[in-house]
C-alpha cells in the first residue's frame, strides 16, 4: 500500500462518513470504488495546458487531513487523473463523492472486489522522431494501438 494524505472539506468528509456508515464499507474502500467509477464513466474532462485546480477555498477549520492508503494501481490511477484532468487528488475524490453519493447509499454497482483495476498498459515508443507514452486502463482495441501506425 502507498500511503498519502488528502485535504478534505468537512462537508465532504461527513458525506464520506455517512456513505461508510450506510454501506458498511470503509472510507478507504469507498475511495477506491470512487476512483474506479470515474474511470469507467470517463466523465472528467481533460484539461491540458492548464494549472492544477483545487477545491474551493474556505476557513482553515473547515478542512481535515485524511490519511489514505492506496494500492499501487490505485495510486497510479490517481496520479494519472491528476495529470490528465489537472485536478488535485482531493478535488477528484470530492467530485466523485458528490457525483456518486446516492449510488453508494443505494448500493448501485458497488464492486468491492480487490482486483477492480486490471489490464493497466503503458506503451512507450517513438514515431518519426516523436516520443510518446500511451496509458490504457483496460484492454484497448488493437486498431487503436500506435504500433500499427507506420
Amino acid at each position: 500500500m502507498i500511503e498519502s494524505t488528502i485535504n478534505m472539506h468537512i462537508a465532504i468528509l461527513k458525506k464520506l462518513e455517512k456513505a461508510s456508515t450506510g454501506t458498511g464499507l470503509s472510507k478507504q474502500r469507498i475511495i477506491s470504488w470512487l476512483l474506479k467509477r470515474l474511470t469507467d464513466e470517463n466523465i472528467i474532462p481533460l484539461a491540458p495546458w492548464s494549472r492544477i485546480r483545487y477545491q474551493n477555498r474556505d476557513r482553515k477549520e473547515c478542512w481535515h487531513r485524511l490519511h489514505i492508503a492506496l494500492t499501487p494501481v490505485e495510486y497510479e490511477l490517481l496520479l494519472d487523473l491528476k495529470k490528465a484532468c489537472k485536478l488535485s487528488g482531493s478535488r477528484i475524490i470530492a467530485y466523485a463523492l458528490e457525483k456518486y453519493f446516492d449510488d453508494l447509499l443505494n448500493n448501485k454497482q458497488v464492486n468491492t472486489d480487490n482486483y477492480r483495476f486490471t489490464n493497466y498498459i503503458i506503451l512507450y515508443g517513438s514515431l518519426h522522431n516523436v516520443a510518446y507514452c500511451m496509458q490504457y486502463w483496460g484492454i484497448p482495441p488493437t486498431q487503436s494501438l500506435p504500433l500499427a501506425v507506420t
